[in-house]
């Protein structure tokens, strides 16, 4: 599996290592769904169309329908990075995302060649973490790399790069983000060829001392129920 997954925190390969596991709940969760507007996700995704606009700013929504307290900025500047959607993609899909529903999945916005989107998450909480993952798929064109690189308030800067041009095995992964010192984090979509954006998701990483609790209760109900 070629997905790219970026650990900043250690504190997950820990809870990992002595076999701990903490739900995500739908209001942990933001999920975007990149495309055109005849192609849209009902219900639990965020929506985000590509169009002619210089900048859109949209407020992100949890999986469970609740307001996140997040923003998207994207910036298509002159409106030549972003253009149309492109051909779809609709065959196999990344195992991280392919629980997602197709209809998020399979268009994108699609990004010219030689160009940079960015995407600027706003709103952030300093005392949070937050995982990001986003998807780019394209069905007829878009061979050379594409690169994701995210700017937080951590560095050195993490990158990621592959196809989109029937991508079926790569996400781009960052975990453990920090918000920089603006409370945002960016992510520059690069092309070397043309590309897309298909799909996005945010996870909200509970405080560890929230975790914690988690895990000592639910140790309490497990010898609760073996008493």
């Amino acid at each position: 599996m070629n997905t790219r997954t970026f650990k900043r925190t250690a504190f997950g390969a820990a809870a990992l290592a002595v076999g701990l596991t903490f739900p995500m709940h739908a209001a942990n969760i933001v999920l975007i769904d990149f495309g055109r507007t005849d192609n849209t996700t009902a219900d639990t995704l965020t929506t985000f169309f590509n169009n002619s606009a210089s900048t859109d700013v949209m407020d992100l929504v949890f999986s469970d329908g609740s307001n996140s307290g997040i923003d998207l900025a994207v910036n298509n500047t002159n409106s030549t990075e972003v253009a149309g959607s492109g051909a779809d993609y609709n065959s196999t899909y990344p195992a991280l995302v392919a629980s997602q529903p197709e209809s998020a999945l399979e268009d994108s916005v699609f990004v010219n060649a030689n160009r940079t989107v960015t995407l600027t998450f706003s709103d952030l909480d300093a005392n949070l973490t937050y995982d990001i993952l986003l998807y780019g798929a394209r069905g007829n064109n878009g061979s050379g790399l594409t690169t994701y690189s995210v700017f937080d308030g951590t560095l050195p800067v993490e990158t990621a790069s592959f196809a989109a041009l029937n991508n079926a095995a790569n996400v781009a992964n960052f975990v453990g983000l920090t918000p920089d010192g603006n409370n945002e984090i960016t992510i520059t979509v690069a092309t070397a060829d043309r590309g897309a954006i298909n799909f996005g998701q945010i996870t909200v990483v509970p405080e560890p001392g929230s975790l914690a609790l988690l895990a000592a209760g639910s140790l309490l109900i497990t010898r609760r129920r073996r008493g």
